[in-house]
Formats: C-alpha cells, sequence, structure tokens
C-alpha cells in the first residue's frame, strides 16, 4: 500500500490525476472504474480533460465504469477510482467489497478531519465484517491519496509514505 500524504487539496487532486494519467499512458485501453461521486471529481476530471485536450494523454480508448447499479460492481477494472469517508454516492457493503477485489488497482481518496476515523477503521483496526472497505489492507496495489487531516490517524507503520 502506498500513501500520498499533502496538505494542499489542489497537490492531492494533481497526484491523483497523474496516477490515473499514468494507468492510461501505461495501457490506453484500460477500463477504469469510479465508485463514488466526490466534489474532487471535477478538478481530477478537469485536469484530465485538459490534458486530453492538449494530447498529453490518449484518453481515447479507455472506457470507465461508474458503479451506479449492484451489476456492475462485478464488472474487472484496471483503476477503481474510490472515495473514502462521509458525503461520498457509491455502493455499499458486499458491492464495494465486490467492486474493490475486481479492481487491479485502487486509487482510494480521502479529506478532511470527518474522515480520519473513518480511514482507521478500514485500515488499522481489526477487520470488521461491517466495514468492506477492509478488503483494501489485503489488495495486492492500493495507493491512498489523502490530505494530513485525513490520515492524521493512521500510524504510518504499515505501506510506503511519500
Amino acid at each position: 500500500m502506498t500513501f500520498y500524504c499533502r496538505s494542499d487539496a489542489k497537490d492531492l487532486y494533481y497526484i491523483a490525476s497523474n496516477l490515473i494519467a499514468s494507468q492510461i499512458i501505461n495501457k490506453p485501453d484500460s477500463i477504469l472504474g469510479q465508485a463514488g461521486v466526490f466534489d474532487q471529481d471535477e478538478t481530477i476530471t478537469d485536469t484530465i480533460e485538459n490534458w486530453a485536450n492538449k494530447g498529453i494523454v490518449p484518453f481515447d480508448w479507455a472506457s470507465l465504469v461508474e458503479y451506479r447499479s449492484k451489476a456492475l460492481c462485478n464488472t474487472k477494472v484496471d483503476l477503481l477510482i474510490y472515495g473514502i469517508g462521509k458525503g461520498y454516492k457509491r455502493p455499499r457493503g458486499y458491492e464495494i467489497y465486490q467492486a474493490i477485489q475486481n479492481a487491479k488497482t485502487v486509487l482510494a481518496i480521502a479529506t478532511g478531519k470527518e474522515n480520519a476515523g473513518i480511514l482507521y477503521d478500514a485500515l488499522e483496526v481489526d477487520v470488521l465484517s461491517e466495514n468492506p472497505v477492509t478488503i483494501l489492507r489485503n489488495h495486492a496495489n492500493v495507493v491512498i491519496c489523502g490530505d494530513e487531516e485525513a490520515l492524521s490517524l493512521l500510524s504510518r507503520k504499515n505501506g510506503r509514505w511519500l
């Protein structure tokens, strides 16, 4: 697990945008999954669209799967973009467990002090059956982008911190 921790949200979203762009550059026909609709999407989407319009990143062949129905949670994706925390509109329970399990890579984004406890419970408390996001601990390739507040309760003993 790799953690990117930044104090400035703009820097955080730029990192997330770069990670998404890197996926597309390395595999132009990538299938991206989006489990969560959140404000940051506009910043990330704006950055990626700007790069696409300038010809920096070839998004022509990539596909996006938005997890708005239970059936889509079984779709295998190359990169799952997942918003952790309160206020994110996304599948719950077993559906998100399936979506995470079916992703080759998970890019999780968390911001704000109000989400620090949720992230802590997901990554450091004993595995809870009622919290399907704990599957991130056992996933082979997880990148978490968070601001200092959201990551403040984590011990930093696990993963690589950048």
